[in-house]
């Protein structure tokens, strides 16, 4: 496993190729593991996302899908991104206001409370 300062220094680069600020300071090598594979996933900022395209015409009468997860409808989501920051999580990045759950980032729980210590993640 590479070193702590040689993971914080690809982290850098994938934050530069990406355009974010990642807060490294006090992650363990298997956090920082995580977070640089989470980056190598993104695309490069800018670059197209393929577009699918949809043949079928839905039926009048149909039922709409459900959603894997319901919107919060009253007030704020519990837990949301600062805005100006950045983080990646298993459900791609989320940034400005965004909704964040602990069980979308690979330290769960506790990497939730890290963000929120930070000033990355807001408690509402």
């Amino acid at each position: 496993m590479p070193s702590n300062a040689d993971l914080k220094i690809q982290i850098a680069e994938q934050d530069e190729r990406l355009r974010l600020t990642s807060a490294v300071e006090g992650l363990t090598n298997k956090q920082l593991g995580d977070l640089l594979k989470g980056l190598k996933e993104q695309p490069d900022v800018g670059a197209e996302a393929p577009v699918e395209v949809v043949e079928d015409e839905p039926d009048v009468g149909a039922e709409a899908p459900v959603e894997d997860e319901p919107d919060v409808v009253a007030g704020r989501p519990p837990h949301t991104i600062i805005d100006g920051k950045a983080l990646t999580t298993k459900k791609g990045v989320k940034a400005d206001g965004e909704e964040v759950k602990a069980e979308w980032l690979s330290g769960g729980q506790g990497m939730l409370d890290h963000w929120v210590a930070l000033g990355y993640v807001a408690k509402n």
